[in-house]
């Protein structure tokens, strides 16, 4: 069983940043799945210790031959209350703005977490973020304005086709 009652706060935004940039629902909406590097060890640990603070349920992790990490949350209530919050796929995705800019602690777990999911941090201490969800990335921009962060963002240019691991996929537009 869930937790009653659910906190606005950072862990919960944490929780919505991971599930906007890596997670998604599956089991015909009976739970939910993070996919992250099996590198990522810090934000794994993270994610799970969100779960458990917030909802007081506990997570499973397994480990793939391609070093992918994948947290499960077999819940459907869960399924349902995270794609109702964060409702669409990869290229659709958005958050209720209800929710998003409900106050600054989830706020800032929110940034964290799609940036920990999706962005990464340059040399010359520039970070960048790639998402195929244009109207998820709008709404990202509008919160780095909030703290003051300026950022502008611009379409990529790739082919429509590619290989990966020897296997001919086609690239989705990226942002």
């Amino acid at each position: 069983a869930l937790n009653r009652y659910i906190n606005l706060d950072y862990e919960f935004g944490l929780i919505i940043g991971y599930y906007a940039s890596e997670g998604s629902v599956g089991a015909n909406g009976r739970s939910v799945h993070f996919s992250l590097g099996a590198h990522e060890e810090d934000f794994i640990l993270q994610l799970q210790t969100a779960i458990y603070n917030v909802f007081g349920i506990k997570s499973k992790t397994y480990y793939t031959a391609d070093n992918v990490c994948t947290v499960y949350v077999n819940s459907r209530i869960f399924a349902e209350l995270l794609s109702s919050i964060c409702p669409g796929n990869v290229y659709t995705k958005y958050i209720l703005p209800d929710i998003l800019y409900s106050n600054q602690d989830f706020l800032r777990g929110f940034v964290e977490s799609m940036f920990n999911g999706d962005g990464c941090v340059h040399d010359d201490k520039i970070a960048t973020i790639q998402l195929v969800s244009l109207s998820l990335l709008s709404q990202l921009k509008i919160v780095l304005n909030y703290f003051g962060i300026y950022s502008s963002f611009y379409k990529v240019n790739r082919p429509k086709i590619g290989v990966f691991k020897n296997k001919l996929v086609n690239f989705s537009q990226a942002y």
